[in-house]
């Protein structure tokens, strides 16, 4: 049963020390199908609409954007997968090591948190956190 949601998404990167965290909060839809928890939302960003999807489920999670910015991330703890970033400059390669992945699930809270690294040949280029936060 898919219900509406508000959502908020904090992702936090830190650059050569540099701490930066970019909030976004919106309407948005969720619904569980085989065992998998599904996020949608749509934001105005000043380069256009972006599209987003995050799949979770046991001991992964899936984030598509479509729109003003492409990507589709892969995150499962403790391994290294490879991903495409799409940027109005071009596509970048980048390898996601995902440290940890926790969901939360309360009466009308679902919580994801994800601690991860964005990486380019087994260099770090960021060290990052995604905060996922659903309520109905």
């Amino acid at each position: 049963m898919e219900k509406n949601i508000a959502i908020t998404v904090a992702g936090t990167t830190v650059v050569d020390g540099e701490k930066e965290t970019i909030t976004t909060k919106c309407p948005g839809k969720y619904f569980l199908k085989d065992d998998k928890h599904y996020f949608m939302y749509s934001e105005n960003t000043e380069n256009g609409l972006i599209k987003s999807v995050i799949k979770v489920q046991d001991e992964a999670m899936e984030v598509t954007k479509k729109g003003a910015l492409n990507m589709h991330l892969f995150f499962e703890p403790l391994k290294d997968i490879a991903c495409t970033y799409d940027t109005p400059f071009g596509s970048i390669p980048i390898n996601i090591y995902t440290k940890r992945l926790d969901m939360y699930i309360e009466s009308h809270h679902i919580k994801v948190v994800a601690e991860y690294e964005m990486r380019n040949h087994d260099e770090i280029m960021a060290c990052c956190e995604l905060l996922i936060v659903a309520e109905d």
